[in-house]
């Protein structure tokens, strides 16, 4: 029998290794050994699933509309995170066939750095297809959002961790998955966490309605919800103006943001360029990330689409505050996503707490004006494609605070300004409750483990 002697030294006897397969200590560490201890001799999750599928791997070729595919990083924390969605081809729908998606359906991350992460498909949205980066276990007699709670506690998390093969890009297999116990006490407390996480899964929804209802009122207002932004193929230019714009590349020439820019001035009761009316413009600055660290750190990928992930936001020492002053940020701040794939993405950071930006985020502060208003300007087709003119690079492109300067803010009634706000704030209001539902779930489950039995 193992024998666990300090927090990170366990002493296991050769009859207790599992075959010559797992020699290394890791597999091993104690806090691994006691959650065995307390999981005990409860039943497989083979027990619990009808199998576990890698879906089929087909050439990514993605369009604008048609089949919605799960990406693996769109699995979070025990919820499916759509802030990036993409498609595939009505055509690829039968080649797709095992990947489609099934009420209760526990989706995982299957490697790289976020492996093992895990959340249920509750049906939203329809007809979804999953890609080969994930594993999807489909329950059978439990509901899939107890399996996946679990998955997500520290226990769960022990175990697959434990399972990982792999050095630089860590996997989890379904064999080890399906040998893995699944602690279950009964009907009432399994359906007991589901109708938490299925509330949880409603506040979610609602916090994405209710910023995309403040998003469409801002387009409405302007006169731009149906804007007509294709492409145009072909149009003549200055030289006069490529001098005075100091650009040549024909993208920052296209028509529809100039007729963008003619839309919302001609709409807007004003407009201001950032620079005219902020007070700090800068991005932050890189600290070393300490994992026990009790100052947070936000970094481009903590900027969703529509607020920013708090919860999982990086840490690092309390003493960076002081050393690194440019890169702090205050409540109302505007942060904005500067380098890479989905640069120009902009949230509010709308909490108290202490926090520096990275190098890969800018900080944007005003003097006058709404904040909240503001960051959703920016979020708007109306920054995203000011965005796509101003940047630079090619393989990598980048955002810098001088571009940022150069935004074109258009205002609009001050109480349809307040009306937009207080929407971005019920939203966010609604996104964190249905996080902290989250977080009670998983310690119910938790709990319960660690007592041993339910009351």
């Amino acid at each position: 029998m193992a024998e666990i002697v300090a927090d990170n030294i366990s002493i296991i006897q050769s009859d207790d290794l599992e075959g010559a397969t797992r020699l290394d200590a890791e597999y091993y560490q104690p806090k691994y050994l006691e959650t065995i201890t307390l999981i005990g001799d409860a039943d497989s999750l083979r027990t619990y699933l009808e199998e576990i599928i890698h879906p089929t791997e087909i050439k990514r070729l993605y369009s604008e509309k048609g089949i919605q595919i799960l990406l693996a990083q769109n699995i979070r924390n025990n919820r499916l995170d759509f802030s990036t969605s993409v498609y595939m081809e009505e055509s690829k729908n039968k080649a797709l066939k095992r990947n489609n998606l099934k009420y209760g359906d526990v989706c995982m991350t299957r490697s790289g750095a976020n492996f093992g992460d895990t959340a249920t498909y509750l049906g939203v949205p329809a007809n979804i297809f999953a890609c080969a980066d994930c594993l999807i276990l489909r329950p059978r007699r439990i509901e899939g959002s107890y399996i996946a709670t679990f998955l997500n506690t520290k226990h769960g998390k022990y175990l697959l961790e434990r399972g990982a093969y792999g050095m630089a890009q860590p996997h989890i297999a379904p064999n080890y998955l399906y040998d893995i116990r699944l602690p279950y006490f009964s009907l009432k407390f399994e359906t007991e966490i589901k109708n938490i996480i299925e509330k949880s899964y409603e506040l979610f929804e609602k916090s994405n309605i209710l910023y995309s209802k403040a998003e469409t009122l801002l387009l409405e207002e302007l006169g731009i919800k149906d804007i007509d932004l294709s492409h145009d193929p072909c149009y003549e230019v200055n030289s006069a103006d490529t001098i005075a714009a100091n650009r040549i590349d024909a993208e920052y020439y296209q028509p529809k943001y100039n007729n963008l820019l003619l839309i919302i001035k001609k709409k807007a009761k004003y407009y201001r360029q950032v620079k005219e009316f902020r007070s700090f413009n800068a991005r932050g600055e890189q600290p070393i990330y300490v994992k026990e660290g009790n100052l947070r750190v936000i970094n481009s990928r903590h900027i969703l689409e529509q607020h920013l992930d708090y919860e999982n936001s990086e840490r690092t020492h309390e003493q960076n505050w002081n050393l690194q002053s440019n890169a702090r940020v205050f409540k109302y701040d505007i942060l904005t996503y500067t380098t890479g794939a989905y640069v120009g993405r902009t949230n509010i950071y709308l909490e108290n707490d202490r926090t520096l930006g990275s190098n890969h985020v800018n900080i944007l502060r005003f003097r006058e004006e709404n904040p909240i208003y503001v960051s959703v300007v920016l979020n708007s087709m109306i920054g995203r494609l000011q965005t796509k003119r101003l940047v630079t690079g090619s393989a990598q492109v980048e955002l810098y605070p001088c571009d940022i300067d150069k935004f074109i803010i258009p205002f609009i009634d001050t109480k349809k300004q307040e009306h937009i706000s207080s929407l971005v704030e019920e939203s966010y209001r609604a996104k964190r409750e249905a996080k902290a539902l989250l977080g009670e779930a998983k310690k119910k489950v938790e709990e319960m483990i660690e007592k041993g039995k339910e009351d």
